[in-house]
């Protein structure tokens, strides 16, 4: 007569780790032992600390992003203040800028008009990707455009390390 084989029995799960284990804590400990190689980390300590860190690098870029933005007007209104301080011609930074943001706009925006009429609306972002990567047109726009931000970095630089302007 065969034998039957008796199905292993499934695991169990500690539920005192789970129960002792608080996102906080683990996420301390990691950095409490952020050298040490050696021993074991239970999965308690792995996926709190996992889920926390994801949780604190999404705050943070995205704190980065809105600092970046709420951070746009005052940079501007200094680097204005700063070149009227040095006595620069302000007229030609904000345009040489302007013209920049223009060219860039542009430089998106044109192809997708143009071409999205012709073009199958599954497949519009490959053709509007290979228009900006490959055309000899997109070549020389973004060639400008670096020259433009080029220029506009430089003078920015040169006019931001000129001293105060005499009364």
């Amino acid at each position: 007569m065969p034998t039957k084989k008796t199905p292993p029995a499934p695991a169990r799960v500690n539920v005192e780790n789970w129960m002792q284990s608080t996102p906080i804590k683990e996420y301390l400990d990691f950095w409490s032992k952020y050298v040490q190689f050696s021993g074991t980390a239970n999965r308690p300590q792995f996926w709190w600390t996992f889920l926390l860190d994801i949780v604190i690098r999404i705050v943070f870029i995205v704190g980065l992003v809105v600092y970046g933005l709420v951070t746009i007007v005052p940079w501007l209104a200094l680097i204005n203040r700063r070149l009227a301080d040095s006595g620069s011609n302000k007229t030609l930074f904000w345009s040489i800028f302007g013209g920049g943001m223009v060219l860039g706009l542009a430089m998106y925006l044109i192809p997708l008009i143009v071409y999205s009429h012709s073009v199958a609306m599954y497949n519009w972002a490959v053709v509007y990707a290979n228009l900006m990567l490959n055309s000899p047109i997109a070549k020389t726009m973004w060639m400008i455009a670096g020259l433009i931000w080029m220029a506009t970095v430089i003078y920015w630089l040169v006019m931001m390390l000129l001293p105060t302007k005499k009364k």
